[in-house]
This record gives structure tokens, sequence and C-alpha cells, in this order.
């Protein structure tokens, strides 16, 4: 077998929206969250690289909310910060969370399927 050195990955890329939506609204299903909050949690969880633009979360946001996945109310912040963006799941957005997680169950099946075979070869 032909030894080929491995393509370097873009780290700055965002995660396809397949996974980003249902991240935040899952960890928007635990509790409702600011905008930044969600942020950090999911770098921290590792469902974003940690160098990633802050804005292209914030407009997947956006787009929830105007697709009616989320709602979102200014909130007093603790201390004597500014009013934040608290975002709340619906029931629309719960039933989105359901579906895309049966979709990705799926598409993890596929992609042990295609890695593993990709390890037999490479």
């Amino acid at each position: 077998m032909q030894n080929i050195d491995p393509p370097k990955a873009n780290k700055r890329s965002l995660p396809s929206l397949g996974l980003v939506q249902p991240a935040v609204l899952l960890l928007i299903l635990e509790k409702s969250r600011h905008g930044y909050a969600i942020l950090d949690e999911l770098k921290t969880r590792g469902f974003l690289p940690q160098d990633v633009d802050a804005g292209n979360v914030y407009r997947i946001l956006r787009r929830m909310e105007t697709d009616g996945l989320v709602i979102s109310s200014w909130v007093k912040a603790e201390g004597k910060g500014p009013k934040r963006r608290s975002y709340k799941i619906t029931e629309v957005g719960k039933n989105t969370l359901y579906e895309e997680a049966l979709e990705l169950a799926q598409k993890a099946q596929y992609i042990e399927l295609f890695l593993s075979t990709f390890r037999s070869v490479y």
C-alpha cells in the first residue's frame, strides 16, 4: 500500500449546520442561555473549534429564532452588567432537535462504516 501524507485540516471551519443547530438546541433545552454562554459551552464540550468566528453562532441563533425553534428575551445580567439576550427552546425546536438527533444517529452509522473501511485500507 502506498504511504500518503494526510491533508492538513482547516481548523477555523465551522462544523456543518447539521451539527451546530442540534448542539445549540440541546444546550438551550438543558437551560435557557445567553449567546456568549451558548458559544462558550459549545467550545467547552467540543462541539465547535476553539477559534471559530462567534458571529457565525449568533447568525445561527437569529435564523433559529426566525424559524421558530427558539425565542429570546432580554434579561438583566448579574451584577452591574448590561442586559443579555437569553434563548429558550420552543416546542417546534424540541421536535426539530428530536428529528435531527435521529438523523445524526443514522449518519453516525454510515460514518462509522466508512471510517472502518477507511482504516482498513489507509
